[in-house]
């Protein structure tokens, strides 16, 4: 690999790193300032950004699902604990 080739991809993963945490700053901005507004409005946005993270989650374990080696995303379906 040249050098040139390596500083590529470190500016790439930079750059995404970096437009990820800028748009998480404007998100967590934008909910603190809604909650100086009324805290039903920030209610409802954090309730809807909280339903996002929870299927982005979800569906990248499905999607997932086959190269899982580890059982501990199945362990509440597979093992039911009885009180």
């Amino acid at each position: 690999m040249k050098l040139r080739d390596i500083t590529g991809k470190l500016f790439n993963l930079i750059k995404k790193k970096f437009v990820f945490s800028i748009t998480l700053m404007i998100i967590v901005v934008f909910l603190s300032l809604s909650s100086l507004y009324g805290y039903l409005l920030f209610h409802k946005l954090s309730v809807i950004f909280s339903i996002v993270i929870m299927a982005a989650i979800f569906i990248i374990a499905w999607k997932n699902q086959g190269y899982i080696k580890s059982y501990v995303l199945y362990f509440q379906q597979e093992y039911k604990i009885e009180k």
